[in-house]
């Protein structure tokens, strides 16, 4: 009896401690979140500078900046896209209206799974709507997201 009551004790203590080796490297890279200034009606506006950082003394570049304002009940992931135009979308999954989870490749649905390319197209389901991005603008260093 000492045995099984050992066992589930050292199986208990390994699932947690992998549990936090996990949450310790995900906690090693962050998401950069900001929020957003009104640019008019229906318009935010998102410094470039927010994809820029230094890290170690050297100028690095984030592809991906969270976007909040209290107007706005879901969040928006600006995605900084390799042809240098920029990609914006409301994080919320067009299966079941939950919120997303953003990494720097793709948008992630916690609720049952599906996911979104940076451009909003449906990559894994159930979702089968893609993400309708916001028309964006660049013009004097900064990026303006029209709602």
């Amino acid at each position: 009896m000492s045995d099984r009551r050992e066992f589930i004790i050292k199986s208990g203590l390994a699932c947690a401690g992998g549990m936090l080796g996990l949450l310790s490297l995900s906690a090693c890279k962050t998401i950069h979140t900001v929020t957003a200034s009104e640019g008019g009606k229906n318009v935010l506006i998102l410094p470039l500078n927010e994809f820029s950082y230094l890290s170690k003394g050297e100028p690095k570049q984030r592809n991906l900046v969270i976007v909040n304002h209290a107007t706005i009940p879901f969040s928006i992931a600006v995605y900084k896209l390799e042809d240098g135009t920029y990609s914006a979308l409301k994080m919320m999954c067009t299966h079941n209206a939950c919120d997303l989870n953003a990494t720097e490749t793709v948008l992630v649905c916690p609720c049952h799974g599906s996911e979104f390319s940076q451009t909003g197209k449906v990559l894994s389901a159930p979702a089968s709507v893609n993400l309708a991005p916001y028309r964006t603008e660049v013009s004097d260093n900064r990026i303006k997201i029209y709602l």
